[in-house]
């Protein structure tokens, strides 16, 4: 798979299924709130394996010094 694949698979619109919704800021007496979209952690972990492969890529958690 060349360069031009890998971004376009990566880019490519999540599934409607694969997002999410959390209410964000709210008013005062909280009858109005923003809504924020999230693509949920597994899509992204799916997403990484289809372009990959499961042992293609990982994850790591780097601290501050």
């Amino acid at each position: 798979m060349n360069n031009l694949e890998v971004m376009n698979k990566l880019q490519a619109p999540f599934q409607v299924d694969e997002i999410e919704w959390r209410v964000g800021s709210t008013n005062k007496d909280k009858t109005k709130g923003l809504a924020l979209a999230y693509v949920t952690n597994r899509a992204i972990q799916n997403r990484l394996d289809e372009t990959f492969g499961p042992m293609g890529w990982q994850d790591d958690i780097v601290t501050g010094n």
